[in-house]
């Protein structure tokens, strides 16, 4: 009795126990066919030709015949046991149908040279059990020989395809090798050469892996920034804002984001945006963090360059607005301030008048008068206008309703004197 295990693809099946060849053959050749994929299947052996294997058969027999004859004078039975190897041989040999062909050529030989009456076909009755149990055992042992026969072969073949299979295999697991070699190096290359400090950590927030620029900005090994040892990198005006933002990553499984100075292997301290995700499963659950550090001190030095830009530029505003709240107020102040000088001028010429026209000369001094109160609303205007009241509105006189300040404009022009052009007009 032996045992074979039956392994079909993705599972092993129980034992089986095999008491007879053809089990065990069938066992064999399912084996072969549902065990092994058929992709690239060892060819079959060759068959012999029929010629060679019945021709086999019939040199055993022959030969058997021969050695029987030479030592049956020893025995005194017939001693026909060299038949039953010449059987097995051929079936051995020749398979199931040389077998029969060798269990027929030693039955009429048998019956022929040693079965009574001797040199005759025919059979005695005496002798039909001996001449039946030899033809039995003679078949039985031709079954028995080409089934273990088949039963070698098949497990020969089985074994070949096992044996191309595991080369397949094995070239194929030693391709796959090279292949996770190659894309192993090619990560370990981009994550050196890519111009970013990249870091992974472990799902609690320790710190196992940082690439050589990051290391070599802060002039640390790995094993001295492992843990929450590269906290102390950090500015410590800076540490606590990240430890809080890092705890609430942490708990929340949300991405880290934040700007913070970090020390370099020369003692200065540089701005940088560190942005860390985490890696989970199926079940949200946290495996890895993996994050960068973006170096943005030129980003900060540039919005400092805005900023002070922009003071300048609104100091310069304001100086400008000054000048042209300046210019409004000597506009708003000299207007009423030249009417008083032109009323004062045609006062004047009233007055040196011959004779003299007080009546007109005291009109211009009212006029005076009211020029100058407007000047003086002018002036609180303007400290109104700083201590934020609300503004008063009042008309604006225009000089063309006022024809003495044109006489005045006009004398002044044609250097005649004011009396003349007052009295010609």
């Amino acid at each position: 009795m032996k045992i074979y295990r039956c392994a079909p693809p993705g599972r092993v099946s129980d034992f089986c126990l095999c008491y007879n060849p053809a089990l065990k053959r069938r066992i064999l050749k399912d084996l072969v066919l549902t065990a092994l994929p058929q992709t690239s299947a060892s060819p079959r052996r060759p068959a012999k030709p029929a010629l060679q294997r019945y021709g086999a058969a019939l040199c055993f027999v022959a030969l058997s015949l021969v050695l029987t004859l030479l030592v049956q004078h020893l025995f005194p039975y017939p001693f026909l046991f060299l038949f039953f190897g010449a059987v097995m041989a051929s079936a051995w040999f020749g398979g199931m149908g040389a077998g029969l062909f060798a269990v027929l050529i030693s039955t009429l030989a048998v019956d022929y040279f040693f079965v009574p009456p001797l040199y005759s076909f025919a059979i005695n009755a005496t002798a039909e059990t001996y001449f039946a149990a030899f033809v039995i055992c003679a078949l039985v042992a031709s079954w028995v020989s080409s089934s273990k026969k088949q039963s070698e072969e098949a497990l020969m073949e089985a074994r070949d395809q096992l044996e191309i299979r595991v080369a397949e295999r094995t070239a194929e697991l030693e391709k796959s090798n090279t292949e996770l070699r190659r894309r192993e190096h090619q990560l370990h290359l981009l994550t050196e050469v890519i111009p970013q400090q990249i870091w992974s950590g472990t799902a609690d927030g320790s710190i196992d892996y940082c690439n050589q620029r990051l290391l070599n900005y802060v002039g640390r090994t790995v094993d001295e920034m492992k843990g929450e040892a590269f906290v102390e990198t950090i500015h410590p005006e800076d540490r606590e804002g990240f430890r809080r933002l890092w705890r609430d990553a942490l708990s929340q499984a949300k991405p880290l984001e934040g700007e913070w100075r970090v020390r370099g292997a020369d003692g200065q301290y540089r701005w940088f945006f560190t942005r860390g995700v985490p890696l989970q499963d199926q079940q949200q659950k946290t495996l890895r963090w993996y994050g960068t550090n973006t170096d943005i001190e030129e980003l900060h030095k540039t919005e400092d360059a805005l900023m002070r830009t922009q003071t300048e530029l609104a100091y310069l505003s304001r100086v400008l607005s000054m000048g042209e709240l300046a210019a409004s107020i000597a506009h708003e102040i000299n207007q009423p301030l030249a009417a008083v000088v032109a009323h004062g001028h045609a006062c004047l010429g009233w007055l040196a008048a011959n004779p003299p026209n007080v009546s007109k000369a005291l009109q211009t001094t009212e006029r005076i008068i009211q020029d100058g109160t407007r000047a003086g609303a002018v002036l609180g205007r303007i400290r109104a206008l700083f201590k934020k009241e609300a503004p008063a509105q009042e008309g604006v006189a225009s000089p063309f309703g006022q024809p003495w300040l044109l006489v005045f404009r006009r004398s002044r022009e044609t250097g005649s004197s004011c009396n003349r052009l007052c009295l010609t007009s």
